[in-house]
C-alpha cells in the first residue's frame, strides 16, 4: 500500500513539474526569444531601408541631370527631385507608387517622406546631430516615417493595449562623390 501511495505522489510531482516548466517556457523564455527576433527584424528592415534610400537617392540624382551627378555644386529643385526619389524609393522598397504598402513590401504600412535636405559645399563641414558623423562632401539628409507591425508576443501585448503598429522614424545621410 505504501508503494502505491509513493507512485501516486511521484506522478503528481511530475505533473506539477511539467506544468511549471510549461509556464516558465510560455511566460519567460518565449517572450524573451520573441523580443530578440523582433529586434533582429527591425535591424533587417533598417539595413534594407538604408540600402533602398541610398540607391534611390543616387538614382534620382543621376536621372535628373547626369552631367551634375558628381559635380561639387548641384542645382537642386526639391519638388522635382522629391517626386523622382519617391518613385525610385517605391520601386526599391516594393511599395506602390504613392508609397503605400503592397503585398511584398519591406515595411508593414505606408511610408512617409518627412524631409529631404541637400547640404552643398556652403554648409561644409557639417556634423550630423543624430549620428555625430562629420561630412566634408555634399550630401543628402533623408527622414522617413515607417510603420512596422509587431509580431509574436509583442503583437499580443499591443492588441491588449490597443496599439496595432508603431512608427519608426528613419534618418539617413548619403554623401555625394565629387568629381575632381
Amino acid at each position: 500500500m505504501n508503494s502505491i501511495n509513493a507512485i501516486n505522489n511521484k506522478k503528481g510531482s511530475t505533473g506539477v513539474g511539467v506544468v511549471i516548466m510549461v509556464v516558465i517556457l510560455l511566460l519567460i523564455i518565449m517572450p524573451f526569444i520573441s523580443q530578440v527576433f523582433e529586434r533582429v527584424r527591425i535591424n533587417i528592415i533598417r539595413n534594407d531601408t538604408t540600402t533602398a534610400v541610398e540607391i534611390s537617392l543616387r538614382s534620382a540624382l543621376v536621372a535628373l541631370d547626369i552631367e551634375q551627378a558628381s559635380a561639387e555644386t548641384i542645382d537642386f529643385n526639391n519638388t522635382e527631385f522629391r517626386s523622382v526619389f519617391q518613385s525610385y524609393l517605391a520601386t526599391n522598397m516594393n511599395l506602390n507608387n504613392d508609397l503605400s504598402v503592397s503585398t511584398s513590401s519591406l515595411v508593414d504600412g505606408d511610408v512617409t517622406i518627412n524631409s529631404i535636405q541637400y547640404y552643398g559645399t556652403a554648409n561644409l563641414p557639417y556634423t550630423n546631430p543624430h549620428t555625430g558623423e562629420v561630412f566634408t562632401r555634399p550630401y543628402f539628409n533623408v527622414e522617413l516615417n515607417l510603420i512596422i507591425k509587431p509580431s509574436l508576443f509583442r503583437k499580443m501585448i499591443h492588441e491588449i493595449t490597443g496599439v496595432e503598429e508603431f512608427h519608426y522614424t528613419f534618418y539617413d545621410d548619403v554623401s555625394m562623390p565629387i568629381d575632381n
